[in-house]
């Protein structure tokens, strides 16, 4: 009987709605190369791990606690004086090295939701105010602040025709499924066409529009924001040293200041945004995988 081994996934080839964020191919040191923008653009691109485990050890380890084909992760690595604090993705299901800490759910439906709060700088920053010391284990990360899926259910502030869990799982939706290997995720979450194209600006501002959205969900004000996005310091150095101005403080800011305008004149949000998240350009079913219908 043949084998079958799965990707053994270590934390460093992991970022933020990025589970093809580095590459063991052509590495030639412990510090591995980032795929390309091109490279991410290829649904059928997928990062060369240093190890494989044999698939059956994996349904072993997972066996009934989780029966979905991906995962969400952190790693365990966590300074507060770095670039962030709290690093979080999904990714495709396989072996996790023993930096990359798993967050199995009873409730799968709603760990985007997770995925989306923990990725956001509000939550970045909750984090680093709370923790000591470069790892985050477990017993950490449970007594974080963290919003219910219940205090997310309801009517959004910004546009009461939708609710907040809706807007946060249509972004992460988009900003997660790039590849032929994340479309179980969003087949999970009632979206059944081929992944979303790698859109470097666009993904910049779906991300900026999240971050504004979980600052309001937070109940920041605007003065607050500012602060905590200026304790960002490692951040701001790229940007100014990449773009010539904080550029993410000024997105996130801008449209912070959109949702705040719609919640106060009871208009609902509409979106720059366009296509609006979670519709945005897709690679076409010509290229779906064989092995795609499986799922």
């Amino acid at each position: 009987m043949t084998e079958v081994y799965a990707p053994l996934y270590e934390a460093k080839m992991l970022s933020f709605y990025d589970s093809r964020f580095q590459t063991y191919e052509g590495a030639e040191s412990q510090s591995l190369p980032g795929l390309t923008d091109a490279q991410h653009d290829d649904p059928n691109k997928e990062p060369l791990p240093r190890y494989w485990i044999a698939e059956e050890h994996v349904d072993e380890a997972l066996d009934g606690k989780w029966d979905r084909e991906w995962l969400l992760g952190w790693r365990d690595i966590a300074r507060s004086t770095d670039y962030r604090t709290l690093i979080t993705s999904t990714f495709p299901v396989g072996g996790a090295g023993d930096t990359l800490l798993l967050s199995p759910s009873s409730s799968p439906k709603d760990v985007p939701l997770l995925a989306g709060i923990w990725a956001s700088l509000m939550f970045d920053f909750v984090t680093r105010n709370n923790i000591s010391g470069t790892h985050l284990k477990f017993h950490l990360v449970k007594q974080l602040a963290c919003p219910t899926p219940a205090q997310l259910g309801v009517a959004s502030p910004w546009l009461p025709a939708a609710s907040i869990s809706d807007e946060i799982r249509d972004r992460v939706r988009e900003l997660a499924v790039t590849s032929w290997r994340m479309v179980p995720f969003a087949r999970d979450m009632g979206d059944f066409g081929p992944p979303f194209r790698w859109l470097p600006a666009r993904r910049e501002q779906i991300r900026a529009e999240l971050d504004a959205m979980m600052f309001h969900v937070f109940g920041l004000d605007r003065d607050e924001v500012d602060y905590v996005l200026d304790t960002f310091t490692v951040m701001r150095k790229y940007d100014e040293r990449d773009h010539g101005e904080y550029r993410t403080k000024r997105l996130i800011l801008e449209y912070y200041d959109l949702l705040a305008s719609s919640i106060a004149s009871g208009v609902g949000y509409v979106t720059p945004i366009s296509p609006v998240p979670g519709d945005g350009p897709r690679h076409e079913n010509s290229t779906r995988p064989t092995w795609i219908e499986e799922f």
